[in-house]
Order: structure tokens, then sequence, then C-alpha cells
């Protein structure tokens, strides 16, 4: 297949080169296709986002597309610049209506050709994944299935924040369901496999979003409302 260009949405301004925190919500933007401030990666054969109703929505076009047989050219933005080895990153669920497979996604060690982890949870509670994206030159669909962790406790709420965690090699998932609740623990995997390219030593955090082919292509009913990103 002829591979697309991965896209840097305009960056305005020269970041730091030790990034160590970085936080927004999207309220009051409304932008389509999405570029925030301008300091975000779609990586090469995905999709961006559009900004609206203070949310992040997936522009992925559900089903066959980019050469892929199953369509997965999820939404991903990753945030440009360099970031340490070790980082976190935490997602705000907007959930509304959703319906059909739908995902938001926690993305660490993200880089413009593709290559991430990536911490997938369903709008249903039906499975969540931990997943090695094994980057472009491959079909979309070259994902390294790293372990299941099956649904969140509590199930998925609006409003619910998800922390993926990188350290080493070893990935770690917490839920945050407010109300003082805290963080609470939904897995964690240590990634050995050195199959196809290997564990991903450096790379930036990021997000996505995800829908299969059927129903409404509007990923509008599972979105992201804030994120926080950090090195640590």
């Amino acid at each position: 297949m002829r591979l697309a260009q991965a896209r840097i949405l305009r960056p305005h301004r020269r970041l730091a080169s030790a990034l160590a925190f970085y936080a927004a919500s999207f309220t009051g933007l409304t932008q389509n296709p999405g570029i925030d401030d301008g300091n975000w990666i779609v990586p090469a054969d995905r999709t961006g986002f559009r900004l609206a109703n203070g949310n992040a929505i997936g522009l992925e076009n559900p089903g066959p597309t980019n050469g892929s047989s199953t369509g997965y050219d999820d939404s991903i933005w990753i945030r440009y610049g360099n970031w340490p080895a070790n980082q976190e990153v935490i997602i705000t669920i907007a959930k509304l209506s959703p319906h059909d497979f739908q995902e938001v996604e926690c993305i660490v060690r993200g880089s413009i050709n593709g290559r991430y982890y990536e911490y997938n949870l369903a709008q249903d509670n039906a499975y969540s994944t931990i997943v090695r994206a094994e980057g472009t030159g491959n079909d979309l669909d070259d994902y390294t299935e790293l372990a299941q962790l099956g649904g969140i406790p509590g199930g998925v709420n609006n409003g619910d924040r998800i922390r993926l965690r990188i350290v080493g090699f070893t990935l770690t998932v917490h839920v945050d369901h407010g109300a003082g609740a805290g963080w609470e623990l939904v897995g964690s995997h240590i990634d050995t496999d050195v199959t196809k390219n290997g564990p991903i030593a450096s790379g930036a955090p990021g997000f996505g979003g995800f829908k299969n082919s059927n129903g409404s292509p509007d990923m509008a009913d599972y979105a992201i409302a804030a994120v926080e990103m950090r090195g640590i």
C-alpha cells in the first residue's frame, strides 16, 4: 500500500528538550480537524481528532481504509517533543450514549512512525487490552497483543480517569472513578516480547480512539475530555 505521510499539526513554537508535564482540557475549542495548540503528531496511516463540545473526538473512518482490511486507522495524537522514557498519560473519559465497538486509548512511548504502546478500553467494559503497535510499513492491524486485562472495576462512566504508566518495560493501568475513591489497579504487564520490532525504548505520550465499521461513524459519544502527561 502507499503509506500516508505522518503529520505534525503546525507546531507554533519549539518545545523544551526535556518535557516533564503537559495538561489540557478542550473546553471552548471548535476545530475540524483539530490542532489544539499545534504540538501534536498524527502518525503515518492513522487519523486525528476534531474538537467540539469540550471534547477531542476521533476522525477515524470506520471500515476498511488506507490499505487495511480491518480499518485499524485509529485516531491518534502523540505529544510533540522529547520526553523521558518513563512516563504516564491520564485521560478523562467523555461518555454519552456510545454503541458498537468503541474504544478510548492511552498511548505511551509513541513516535511518528506509528510505534507505540496502547491501553484500550471498550465503552461497554467488555474488554481492555495492552498492545504494542508495530509501526508503519506493516498492515494497520499489525499489533502485538501483550495483555488482556478484562473490564475495569466499577465499569466505564462519564468522567472516569484512566492512567497508563510505563517504567522500564512495565506497563501499569489504573482507574479513578472520582468522589474520593482514588486510583484502583486495573492490571500490569512487563513487555519481554522480542518478536517483530520488539519492546519500545523511547517515545512520547498521547491518546487515541477507535470505532469499528458498524453503525454511525460519529465518535462523539465516547471521547476524551481532558488529558495529563508527565515524565516520571
